[in-house]
């Protein structure tokens, strides 16, 4: 039985939808979902969000299309009709594919700005947070900036040298 991409809930796949990676990975919902449900122990391995730039590559470089449950679906930008006329085509044709990679930095800004609402003191410390609050130091934005630079690095090693983080 086909399960749901997003969740991994099994589902028949005439009641679901199909959507391109673009419109699931380029959505911060979807990372959202991915960072405190999906893949819950992604904070606990990379408390500085080191590892965010392996599974936006991994992401971003899905080919095929991804059926999506209704639960799901409601996350995410797109037109209802052609969604569910994917699922009819590939019904009728199993060896009809969606989808195709897309544009890893769109898909990092998505990540960032969910990994962002989730844990804004990421790699701080409750300690560490408190002290530059006292101090008056924008701890969060100078983090942030930090996994952005970093993150970056990482992928573009990963795309220019094929290098993983």
């Amino acid at each position: 039985m086909p399960v749901c991409d997003v969740c991994g809930k099994e589902m028949r796949m005439e009641d679901g939808v199909i959507l391109t990676t673009a419109q699931v990975t380029e959505s911060p919902r979807y990372w959202g979902f991915g960072f405190s449900r999906k893949w819950p122990s992604f904070h606990e391995q990379h408390p500085d969000g080191a590892g965010i730039a392996t599974i936006v590559a991994q992401q971003a470089d899905q080919k095929t299309g991804w059926l999506v449950c209704e639960t799901c679906a409601r996350m995410f930008t797109y037109d209802r009709q052609e969604a569910k006329d994917r699922v009819r085509e590939v019904l009728a044709n199993p060896d009809k594919e969606y989808g195709r990679a897309t544009d890893a930095k769109k898909v990092m800004l998505a990540a960032l700005k969910a990994w962002q609402t989730l844990y804004p003191d990421t790699g701080a410390g409750k300690d560490e947070g408190s002290k530059a609050k006292a101090a008056g130091k924008p701890k969060s934005r100078s983090l942030l900036i930090a996994l952005v630079v970093v993150a970056a690095l990482a992928a573009a090693a990963y795309f220019l040298f094929g290098i993983r983080p």
